[in-house]
């Protein structure tokens, strides 16, 4: 029963993605990664949606931190969650874009010496730009393959001072978040 209703829903995605674009319509679906994610064990995927010059997404992310992105080397922590954006593309489907994004992300902090742990869980809000490289060609209305390196100043509402064994790992309330992704536009 359950495979049943995966296929008729895989089969209706389909359907009705190929019904937007026989109506010549600017309006598309795409997918894409962080690779820098997968780098440091972790993954990262999304779905993204344009309508003209607005461009939404969906995606969920899981990340070990690198070392110098902590700035506490007595620590790692662990960065899984979820979070939406909304962005403005200045050109159709390619060129520069900036937006909002908000993120729910729990942090699973370790002691390194100890092993010892504590998870905090809080939002992010965000503001981002960045440049899309289309790789697909101009007649075809640039689907295919893309590249968009992007930067966000991000603004943790939750902020705090996690204290394990007398250690303390200060959470930033504010931070810069440069990333690569990579994608495929319908």
């Amino acid at each position: 029963m359950k495979t049943s209703r995966l296929l008729v829903s895989i089969l209706l995605l389909i359907t009705a993605t190929e019904y937007v674009h026989s109506q010549n319509n600017t309006n598309h679906f795409e997918i894409e990664v962080d690779p820098i994610a997968y780098i440091f064990k972790g993954y990262s995927g999304h779905f993204g949606y344009q309508l003209g010059k607005v461009r939404l997404d969906a995606g969920a992310f899981n990340i070990d931190q690198p070392a110098f992105f902590i700035n506490n080397d007595k620590f790692k922590n662990r960065s899984y969650g979820y979070g939406l954006k909304a962005d403005y593309i200045f050109k159709k489907r390619k060129g520069f874009f900036v937006g909002l994004q908000t993120d729910y992300t729990k942090d699973r902090l370790t002691l390194k010496n100890t092993g010892r742990e504590k998870t905090t869980q809080g939002l992010f809000f965000g503001v981002r730009g960045g440049y899309r490289f289309m790789l697909g060609a101009k007649e075809r209305d640039y689907r295919g393959l893309y590249i968009a390196p992007w930067v966000a100043l991000t603004y943790s509402a939750n902020a705090k001072h996690v204290i394990i064994d007398e250690q303390v790992f200060r959470q930033a309330r504010y931070g810069i978040f440069p990333t690569v992704h990579i994608g495929y536009s319908f």
